[in-house]
């Protein structure tokens, strides 16, 4: 992964907007020519990082909100690029404010037009690129428009063809001060001696129906005067007549420069402008602080996408006014924490129906497939398990009840075959490798008893997809109108590509003779799960083929065996392991041998422990004479003698190899056989 797309851009590529961050930083060190070998480590050092033992490849949503009742749907402008239009008067202003994390840390830049009301005239460098060198508006007015050429051009639209008359420009202290003084990027104007015939340039193109009309040039410093004191940098507003463009129907402007380098212009790439033909700005109002420069959401679309585990969720927020008022709109993806299981309709979009995430958690992403399929990127090609998949409330109670839009499932009879279906495919270098369904609600049964909406998180396994780097989902249903579909067209989805619980070490069948104390054996061991934690995976007895032979007690990560008395046989065990919502089973048996000649009391009174055991091994029986015994492989090989003497013995086995061994006692009624389980 390459650091960012500041490793391939200049000085004034840098300086054409944005919020200094690492990756900035990163490219004024370069500017210095350091190697990536000694940048890398520096910016290391700026940045905090979050270390986690598991990859995170499930997207499960945490963290993504902090507040209780919340959710994002673009409006903020989450990670992404986002094109906007700012209107005032006949002109529409373009802007572009893009945020990325690379990895590196946060990435904002802006280019286009911003607007802003800052006052400060004397700080030098990036920091200060929204203030005007005159410290405030045309006329003394409050707001003016600063623009970034970071493309070296950018241009104004007009809502219909108009002859324009005047505008007035400045320079921003930024380029202002970089010009006068220097500053690592760029040259000082004039150079040491005062003599270079350095120049900045503003050209203004008129343009009606592509067509260029004319062209109107204002130097905003010009040092090409053989006589220096005729040299100057403009610092105050400038009235440029625009009138020999006639009528356009859009305005161009561009930037150059004579202090260029490698990559392009070393001049910060701003000007200032107030006062066009009408457009003051003074109306443009502020979320917070003294500019905006497009990092709140104004009039226009704003795709966008959010990252989570190994997928990114695209979002498009749309805010348009067509004369009755800002309309505010979202589509693809979004999140929420949302957990209003009660209240009908649009309102309450943002709910699932389960009151909370999968499995019990807080948040949870959802779809408005509003184009009729949204596709989700990975960041590698991946074979995605499945994901966690519900009903929103809105579309519940519609489908449950009806609404104003869309019918009662079922109808007034209750036997209309309605449906509502979440199609899954998966994309591999643009080509469909295979396709799932999801029935979110199916009347279609011939028992109406049989009809159903899904109300709860529901495990939907991905796994016939095969390999993907794309997922796209699309939803259907059987209600229709002129418009497309009736049923809110929403599904809300948790913890995809959860990866299940695994049987890491299959439990060992047991074998003990008639009469055999309790068998008590660790399960820690047994299950694993590469994206949750084994110390959360819950394990219960799932079922007992034979219940009268042998008891199966489960508490927590121990299972013990208790033996019926004079019994013998088999029994079949199965152990479940669920690990957040997911199950997977590991069975063996237990078969209980006869025993011939051997009291139960002899039996019952010979203790060996602990069992199971890592080495440390202690034989107890109740005989004081001495009692001789032999440890044994399973396939019958003598392994060690023992003496017991007075009724007991102490040895170590931690030299045989993990596995299970018989020990078998002499005493004086008969012989014992005992099972041993070396970890």
């Amino acid at each position: 992964m390459e650091l960012n797309g500041a490793l391939k851009t200049s000085p004034a590529d840098n300086r054409a907007g944005g919020i200094v961050t690492n990756n900035d930083l990163y490219s004024r060190l370069r500017a210095y020519k350091l190697s990536v070998r000694m940048i890398k480590p520096f910016i290391m050092i700026l940045l905090c990082f979050q270390a986690n033992a598991r990859a995170q490849t499930r997207s499960d949503f945490e963290g993504l909100l902090t507040d209780p009742s919340t959710y994002w749907n673009g409006s903020d402008n989450s990670y992404g690029s986002y094109n906007s239009l700012v209107k005032d008067s006949v002109f529409l202003f373009s802007n572009s404010f893009i945020r990325y994390d690379y990895g590196y840390g946060l990435y904002e830049s802006w280019s286009g037009m911003a607007y802003s009301r800052m006052k400060d005239d004397t700080t030098a460098g990036f920091f200060n690129q929204y203030s005007a060198v005159t410290a405030g508006g045309a006329s003394g007015s409050d707001n003016y428009a600063v623009f970034c050429l970071v493309a070296g051009n950018d241009t104004v639209k007009l809502t219909h063809p108009s002859k324009l008359d005047s505008v007035f420009i400045t320079n921003g202290t930024y380029p202002y001060l970089s010009m006068r003084d220097g500053d690592m990027f760029a040259k000082k104007f004039g150079g040491e001696s005062g003599n270079d015939p350095d120049w900045f340039l503003l050209s203004i193109k008129g343009l009606r129906n592509e067509k260029v009309t004319d062209t109107v040039e204002f130097y905003l410093a010009d040092y090409r005067d053989s006589q220096n004191e005729n040299d100057y940098i403009v610092d105050c507003w400038t009235k440029i007549d625009l009138s020999v463009l006639d009528t356009v129907d859009m305005i161009e402007f561009s930037l150059s420069s004579s202090d260029t380098g490698t990559y392009g212009m070393n001049t910060p790439a701003y000007f200032c402008m107030d006062n066009l033909s009408g457009a003051s700005f003074d109306a443009l109002t502020f979320v917070s602080g003294d500019y905006w420069n497009g990092q709140t959401a104004c009039f226009g679309q704003y795709p966008s996408a959010f990252a989570n585990g190994l997928a990114s969720f695209p979002n498009v927020y749309s805010i348009n006014d067509y004369g009755f008022g800002p309309y505010e709109s979202w589509a693809g993806f979004a999140y929420s924490n949302m957990q209003d299981s009660i209240t009908a309709g649009f309102s309450n979009q943002y709910s699932a129906f389960p009151a909370e995430g999968a499995n019990g958690s807080s948040c949870f992403s959802l779809c408005y497939n509003l184009k009729g399929a949204d596709t989700i990127k990975l960041i590698e090609v991946a074979d995605i398990s499945g994901a966690f998949i519900t009903n929103g409330t809105y579309n519940v109670i519609s489908m449950r009840e009806g609404d104003a839009f869309a019918k009662k499932f079922g109808g007034e009879s209750g036997t209309d075959p309605d449906w509502f279906l979440l199609t899954i495919r998966g994309i591999l270098e643009g080509i469909c490798t295979d396709t799932v369904e999801f029935y979110l609600a199916d009347y279609r049964f011939e028992n109406s008893a049989s009809d159903y909406i899904v109300t709860e998180w529901t495990w939907v396994d991905f796994s016939a997809l095969g390999e993907v780097d794309m997922i796209e989902f699309s939803l259907s249903s059987s209600d229709n109108g002129l418009y497309g579909m009736n049923t809110p067209a929403y599904f809300f989805l948790d913890d995809l590509n959860d990866q299940s619980p695994l049987v890491a070490s299959p439990i060992a069948d047991i074998t003990v003779e008639e009469n055999a104390s309790d068998e008590v054996i660790d399960l820690s061991g047994v299950f694993t799960d590469a994206d949750n934690e084994d110390n959360a995976i819950s394990l219960t007895v799932k079922s007992n083929s034979s219940e009268s032979l042998v008891n199966a007690g489960m508490s927590d990560f121990t299972l013990t065996l208790s033996f019926s008395e004079n019994m013998s046989g088999s029994a079949t065990i199965v152990i479940e392991a669920v690990s957040n919502g997911q199950r997977i089973t590991d069975e063996f048996t237990v078969t209980i041998t006869p025993v011939v000649g051997i009291e139960e009391m002899t039996y019952k009174s010979v203790n060996v422990f602990p069992n199971p055991t890592t080495g440390p091994l202690t034989v107890k029986i109740n005989q004081k004479t001495d009692v001789h015994a032999e440890l044994y492989g399973l396939f019958g090989q003598k392994l060690k003698d023992y003496i017991i003497t007075n009724g007991k013995t102490e040895t170590d086995i931690k030299d045989l190899a993990p596995g299970v061994y018989i020990m078998i006692i002499h005493t004086a009624k008969g012989i014992v056989t005992k099972r041993i389980i070396k970890q």
